[in-house]
């Protein structure tokens, strides 16, 4: 019998980006500890809309921050749909 080689793609770039969301999280959820509870809010009530959702400051630290989560996340999902 004969070796077949098998060539997988590297995928280690995808961890690295996930790895970097997660510290992300971590650093939005140090830096701005009272505005990621009341986003946390969101999931029970819609509190979070009605009060922040009035503040016209959308280049806030904190929105910016987690829009490069939302990126991210959706830029690897939308890779996986297209791959598989």
């Amino acid at each position: 019998m004969q070796a077949i080689e098998h060539y997988t793609e590297p995928l280690d770039w995808i961890t690295i980006i996930f790895l970097i969301c997660f510290i992300l999280i971590v650093l939005v959820r140090n830096l701005y500890p009272n505005r990621f509870t009341e986003f946390l809010s969101i999931l029970s009530s819609n509190k979070f809309m009605l009060f922040k959702g009035k503040e016209n400051n959308a280049f806030h630290g904190f929105n910016i921050i987690l829009f490069t989560v939302n990126a991210l996340s959706v830029s690897v999902l939308l890779f996986w749909f297209y791959k598989y």
